[in-house]
């Protein structure tokens, strides 16, 4: 119904506001330590979603018969038909936050840690047009995720095919930023230091919870593929 896929999409959306914020909150603390670190921690979330997604793909075929079975129905006075009973929106809306609340919790941070990764101390000088940078990139992948899962996988593949397609994305990207990452702490030392010197100096570190996050291509894959089931 429109109600189920209105809290679907509700709690979806929910979870990736609440991740960019708490994950930005964390990067900032974690920068102040481990500056080097936050490209592999995007690394860690990124296959983290993508296990999640197998996980998802894996256990939707089985929740029609929980969903029936939770679901019970009482009569409209108005209408005359019978219609879910609010008890039934709370189960489906308790196995909708199960189901998608980790992941989109997970989702929601990978942006902001880019960003703190990409950003650093320079926030002053290019931080704008970097944060600009990753919000073009972002939001076009979002757009090329949902109108590929409508009119190019689901049509040719199925659910499944689509979702397993975001899975590997999310492998892809995750594998390629740990990559990147023991690549970028094996440069010397010496980079750093004039990284540092070379940037404007600012009061603390600038604070990636603030920043907000929007939907990567495989978010809208699972979303979609979620509301369509």
């Amino acid at each position: 119904t429109i109600h189920t896929t209105s809290l679907v999409v509700a709690i979806f959306m929910l979870g990736l506001g609440a991740g960019s914020y708490v994950t930005g909150l964390w990067a900032d603390r974690r920068y102040a330590r481990a500056p080097e670190s936050l490209l592999r921690a995007y690394g860690v979330v990124e296959l983290t979603v993508g296990a999640l997604g197998l996980a998802i793909v894996a256990t939707l075929p089985h929740l029609h018969a929980l969903a029936a079975r939770s679901s019970t129905y009482i009569k409209d006075p108005a209408t005359g038909w019978f219609v879910l009973s609010p008890i039934s929106y709370v189960a489906q809306g308790a196995m909708a936050l199960g189901l998608l609340g980790p992941s989109a919790l997970l989702m929601g941070g990978t942006l902001t840690l880019l960003i703190r990764h990409l950003v650093r101390a320079d926030v002053e000088a290019t931080g704008s047009w970097n944060i600009a940078l990753l919000y073009a990139v972002n939001t076009g992948g979002a757009a090329a995720g949902a109108w590929l899962t409508d009119f190019a996988l689901v049509p040719t593949g199925g659910l499944r095919v689509a979702q397993l397609v975001a899975v590997a994305l999310n492998i892809v990207a995750g594998l390629g930023a740990l990559a990147l990452s023991r690549g970028a702490s094996a440069m010397p030392k010496v980079v750093s230091a004039f990284r540092r010197t070379s940037t404007p100096a600012i009061d603390g570190p600038p604070k990636g919870g603030h920043y907000r996050c929007r939907l990567s291509s495989t978010s809208v894959v699972f979303d979609i593929g979620s509301v369509r089931l």
